[in-house]
């Protein structure tokens, strides 16, 4: 079930519910929102991982059937809109996902514009990833910490040049059809020895690479986002 609304003020009448567990990502400032509630009637969502279900790659499905990152995603375009998240949900009754998005959209977006821009972040960072959400996503993380991002979909596309790695960081994947991102990084280095790695992977062959995934240069997956700024600040030098 879908409804849009125009809501002047949100107060515990809307963000609440009798007998309903109530989660909010981030707060809710006063003031005049378009508020969308999608409600299923599914099996609700267990107490114990509510407030695990908006974070990157985070999912209950089995190995290979989910990504976990559509709430991610939505997460995503929701904090940077100036708006927010409430979810209503009781086992055995389903959920309902309140969705509020300012209605001076404009004023919003340049005070997210202006938080980005105020990021710690310094630098030039290249994401290597063959899937096209898990890049978009780290490449919002990134962008909102204040780096500037270049993406490529895959190794190939930066050894023939169709994608800049003047860069000072390259964040890739371990494993990706083709060629691999180690396999990659011993080819960038023969050509560029000063160039800086650090991997992701949620699952590769802890053998294959010995030499090149240690616990400083690999980031496993999944992976909240100050994890990640801080591994790269550690690889560039915080502070260079």
């Amino acid at each position: 079930e879908l409804s849009i609304e125009d809501v002047d003020h949100v107060d515990e009448h809307i963000l609440l519910r009798p007998g309903y567990d109530s989660y909010r990502p981030f707060p809710l400032a006063p003031g005049s929102y378009v508020m969308m509630s999608v409600t299923d009637s599914g099996s609700g969502i267990d107490p114990q991982i509510l407030s695990h279900i908006f974070e990157p790659f985070y999912t209950t499905k089995p190995k290979g059937e989910g990504t976990g990152l559509g709430l991610a995603v939505v997460y995503g375009g929701v904090s940077q809109s100036g708006g927010a998240i409430n979810v209503l949900t009781k086992p055995g009754h389903g959920s309902t996902f309140q969705i509020f998005i300012p209605t001076i959209i404009g004023s919003a977006l340049q005070k997210a514009e202006q938080q980005a821009t105020a990021g710690r972040g310094k630098g030039r960072i290249l994401i290597i990833e063959d899937d096209d959400d898990v890049r978009v996503l780290i490449a919002e993380m990134l962008a909102n910490a204040g780096y500037s991002v270049t993406e490529a979909a895959n190794p190939r596309e930066v050894l023939a040049n169709l994608v800049s790695a003047d860069v000072d960081l390259i964040l890739t994947d371990v494993v990706m059809p083709d060629m691999g991102g180690p396999e990659f990084a011993q080819v960038w280095l023969d050509r560029h020895p000063e160039a800086k790695f650090l991997f992701m992977s949620g699952y590769f062959d802890e053998d294959r690479y010995p030499d090149q995934l240690s616990s400083q240069s690999l980031l496993l997956k999944p992976f909240k986002p100050a994890e990640l700024i801080t591994m790269i600040e550690q690889k560039l030098g915080a502070g260079q």
